[in-house]
């Protein structure tokens, strides 16, 4: 029997966060969240959700609104440089409903915030100190404000604030490449199928939403381009007949770029203060499972407070990270090996990984996609 409900302090907005403050709210707990932009806008890339994640939002009542806002990805398929296929392979066929589902990154965090007549977030505003004694967390704000919490969560990506107030610096897991991302239109392109262009050297994909496509491109970060021209010069001829996408680089303004690392943490909690999502356990994108698992342990983390009082936050934090470390590790894993197979840096090395995905069974492939899913 609790005797006091945990005054909880979210911060970061985005999809770790907005989940953990739906599911909180769902077991009747009132949490203050907390986000650093000004406003969400057209915020992010192509996010695929598998059944973890959809899982997450039919328990938060969401289910219908997000199958009307996504298009399933029937159909995966692997090109050579050039365009040349490769390897297709029927996830309907194999998975059923399973199949991951896309949508537009804001059009989930626009989903998730809508929770119960939607969730208030306090926009422009972030954490730059924390204090705590073993019963407490007092929280500096950016605009000199204090206050008191019985648990903070650091939900606000992989340059979180939090984690540096709490844990310092930690190195990036890096992978020498850099991603970069756009939007183009969808004339002509099937609506249920994602393509992906393995180079040597340089990757290029493409995912359908209910809208635009959204555009992908790797290359490795040494020597790396640095405008849209030279982005497409260095893709030119890796998508054969779908170079047109890579062509609408010179008409287009704004390209998302970033390098291609991710995070490990030895822990996610610190007395009262605990790391979510991409805070505390980065993934790569080219798996496309990061915001289901960051989801998946949002819901975690809010059942495990919802269970206790104020006084028992660090057993219910404990709980939650005994709960999801080893799942999160182990995905996170299989999410590392992906980078060597997309995309080699050597001739042979690409020759040699098509001659293997050519005579790999597609069953054998698909089991080791789905082994991501509980």
């Amino acid at each position: 029997m609790t005797t006091s409900t945990p005054r909880v302090l979210v911060v970061g907005g985005g999809i770790a966060g907005l989940t953990l403050a739906a599911a909180l709210r769902w077991n009747g707990i009132e949490p203050t969240v907390v986000e650093r932009v000004a406003r969400y806008g057209d915020v992010g890339y192509v996010i695929t959700l598998w059944p973890m994640g959809r899982l997450v939002v039919e328990h938060l009542g969401l289910g219908r609104r997000f199958n009307a806002l996504t298009v399933p990805i029937n159909t995966y398929s692997t090109h050579v440089d050039g365009g040349g296929r490769l390897r297709d392979f029927d996830f309907r066929g194999r998975l059923g409903d399973g199949v991951p589902r896309a949508l537009r990154r804001s059009e989930l965090i626009e989903l998730l915030g809508s929770y119960a007549g939607g969730t208030d977030v306090r926009m422009a505003r972030t954490v730059t100190g924390i204090e705590q004694d073993g019963r407490i967390v007092v929280a500096r704000f950016d605009d000199g404000q204090i206050a008191e919490y019985d648990v903070v969560v650091g939900a606000d990506g992989i340059d979180s604030g939090v984690r540096r107030l709490v844990a310092g610096d930690v190195p990036m897991h890096r992978t020498g490449l850099r991603l970069w991302t756009w939007w183009t239109r969808g004339n002509g392109v099937a609506p249920d199928e994602s393509h992906e262009f393995w180079g040597t050297a340089r990757y290029f994909g493409y995912n359908p939403t209910t809208g635009s496509v959204g555009c992908a491109a790797a290359l490795p970060a040494s020597g790396a381009p640095t405008t849209p021209r030279q982005l497409r010069e260095r893709l030119y001829g890796v998508a054969g007949p779908m170079d047109w996408m890579i062509d609408a680089l010179d008409g287009i303004d704004r390209i998302g770029s970033f390098d291609l690392d991710d995070l490990r943490l030895p822990s996610w909690r610190f007395d009262r203060v605990v790391l979510l999502g991409d805070a505390g356990a980065a993934f790569l994108p080219t798996a496309g499972v990061g915001a289901s698992m960051a989801m998946e342990s949002a819901l975690v983390l809010a059942e495990e407070l919802s269970k206790v009082d104020a006084a028992q936050i660090p057993d219910a934090l404990q709980r939650y990270v005994c709960r999801r470390r080893t799942r999160v590790d182990a995905v996170q894993n299989r999410s590392r090996w992906l980078i060597p197979v997309m995309l080699r840096r050597t001739r042979f090395g690409t020759a040699l990984r098509n001659a293997m995905m050519r005579a790999m069974p597609e069953n054998m492939v698909i089991s080791e996609i789905t082994r991501w899913n509980p």
